[in-house]
């Protein structure tokens, strides 16, 4: 379980082809590595990932077929940067929201704009994750946990902070460029209890926020 709030970035030193995935190992500052060890989460531009191997200032994963076909990790190379995070542990604070680490699916940048108070960073997303993305809610963005500010139509626009777009790869990201997406994993299991009850036929109507104070999700 991670927070999207990304601790550091890494940069990319090997690629190896292992069977149907990937073997990746990435460098990072330091600290970053500081209490971590064999086995422990890593998110990777939001992809959670198991560390196999630990030098003093890289670390290696390995990527499935699986999650190389749904986010970008399939598509970086040496010197690429990536956003990390290591694993929410008891205590530690949280300063977004709950990510997974699951990537839905990956999106494509439509534009970046620069405004007076920090960016908007506006997105199409893939089919099947809209059910689970609304206004004002949490979407996390290769890893960062955002906040949506407007959707329009399959188009989510997110407002990014000066510090978190310095800070991440956002401020490489150009138009067109593929972003890991994993919504709200909150929506997610309100969507999937009211399909469940509509296919018991206990709800014979669309998602309102009637009906969602009715199923008790709110007061």
């Amino acid at each position: 379980m991670f927070t999207g709030i990304i601790e550091g970035m890494g940069t990319v030193l090997r690629i190896k082809g292992m069977g149907e995935g990937k073997e990746l190992t990435v460098s990072v500052g330091p600290d970053f590595l500081e209490g971590v060890k064999l086995g422990d989460s890593i998110a990777v531009n939001g992809a959670c990932q198991t560390v196999t191997a630990l030098g003093k200032n890289d670390f290696t994963f390995y990527s499935s077929r699986e999650t190389l076909s749904l986010t970008n990790l399939a598509l970086l190379a040496p010197k690429a940067l990536v956003n990390l995070e290591k694993a929410l542990t008891l205590g530690k604070g949280i300063d977004g929201h709950l990510v997974s680490g699951h990537v839905d699916g990956m999106g494509t940048v439509v534009r970046v704009s620069k405004q007076q108070a920090g960016y908007l960073l506006c997105v199409s997303l893939p089919e099947g994750v809209l059910d689970t993305v609304v206004e004002k809610g949490s979407i996390a963005v290769d890893g960062i946990s955002l906040t949506i500010f407007s959707l329009k139509g399959n188009e989510v626009t997110v407002s990014v902070i000066p510090f978190t777009y310095l800070h991440t790869t956002l401020k490489d990201r150009k138009n067109n460029d593929p972003v890991n997406i994993e919504t709200d994993m909150l929506g997610k299991y309100v969507v999937h209890f009211l399909k469940r009850q509509q296919d018991k036929g206990g709800v014979k109507k669309g998602i309102t926020l009637d009906l969602l104070q009715e199923k008790g999700f709110f007061s």
